[in-house]
């Protein structure tokens, strides 16, 4: 009878475990499933977009033990379960070493979200020696100027309107504002042209609409509603960047605060247009930007991005501190295919 009543519950332990394990795993497929729908598509899509991926692994503090007290030949499922939510689900990226073929055809990039140099405004200057950029693209600039980021950029070329402050060692041709909100009237694209290797080279430098509000109106109101329309807003920014590119022959950098994942709808119009994520193809590790000033202290998104079309090669990508603002910079090496 014993043996009997052994069997039956070891049996139901099995069962559950399984069951249990099923659950995580169609736990699991949501943040994926709203990745490949498209973050913006709903209100739930977006923001999840806005969190720590990490949350998507908190099933697994129960899962995990109890598979691995009630059935142990299973513990293997999540164990995967916590492999895919540290990889994929979290935006982990692994990429081999890249070497340029000519180090004189190499252009260091840096976009940065400055605002204003409120927070460290000497941990932005300190960035800017530590990398020694060819071009700096910093918006959300609010008089960055007057503080020591000015004294470091002194002797620069400089071009600025109330979203951008563009500095460059390199000589420009010509710099201007493209789009503009139409809440604040700031540009959130401007087009600057510098000359590199006898070649014109166009940057846009973007920062597109914040999704603050729309998380704030769900926190504070509960309306869904707001947060997808700001969404679709940045979808509207987007398209018109889209629109500008098209007009543009040679090599082209988008970069700046797309306050949008690699994930988000507004990433994929402009891969569809044939451009890369810098840090994608080659960064290491994954890259947040933002979250640093926010109640957990650290980065959890990446929402920054340095974009290339084919006329580049990505030799490098990486983040700098988590200090001088909100947002991380981002800075990359690129090559020009052919100078």
């Amino acid at each position: 009878m014993k043996t009997k009543t052994f069997e039956r519950k070891r049996v139901r332990n099995k069962q559950f475990a399984i069951a249990v394990n099923i659950l995580q795993t169609l736990i699991l497929i949501v943040p994926v499933a709203l990745n490949i729908i498209g973050p913006e598509t709903s209100w739930l899509g977006t923001l999840n977009m806005y969190l720590p991926q990490w949350i998507w692994g908190i099933p697994l503090l129960i899962t995990l033990p109890l598979t691995f007290i009630l059935y142990r030949k299973l513990f293997w499922l999540p164990m995967l379960s916590i492999l895919w939510v540290v990889g994929p689900v979290m935006g982990l990226v692994i990429n081999f070493p890249q070497s340029a073929l000519n180090s004189s055809d190499v252009i260091r990039i840096m976009t940065y979200n400055v605002k204003g140099g409120r927070r460290d405004a000497n941990a932005v200057a300190a960035d800017i020696r530590k990398y020694h950029p060819d071009v700096i693209l910093m918006d959300d600039q609010q008089g960055v100027l007057r503080t020591v980021v000015g004294t470091v950029l002194s002797g620069w070329h400089i071009s600025d309107d109330p979203q951008f402050v563009v500095a460059t060692r390199l000589p420009v041709l010509s710099y201007n504002g493209l789009e503009s909100s139409h809440d604040t009237g700031e540009p959130y694209v401007s087009d600057l042209r510098i000359l590199f290797h006898h070649q014109r080279i166009t940057f846009l430098p973007v920062h597109l609409m914040t999704p603050r509000f729309g998380i704030k109106a769900i926190a504070k109101r509960g309306k869904l509603g707001e947060m997808e329309a700001y969404a679709q807003y940045r979808l509207i920014q987007a398209d018109t960047i889209c629109g500008d590119l098209s007009l543009d022959r040679g090599p082209i950098v988008v970069a700046g605060d797309f306050n949008s994942t690699v994930s988000s709808l507004v990433i994929r119009k402009l891969l569809n247009k044939g451009f890369e994520d810098a840090f994608s193809v080659a960064g290491n590790g994954y890259g947040y930007t933002y979250g640093q000033y926010t109640p957990l202290h650290y980065p959890f998104m990446r929402i920054d991005h340095i974009l290339i079309n084919k006329d580049w090669k990505v030799v490098d990508c990486f983040t700098g501190n988590s200090i001088g603002s909100d947002h991380s910079p981002v800075i990359a090496d690129l090559e020009l295919k052919h100078p």
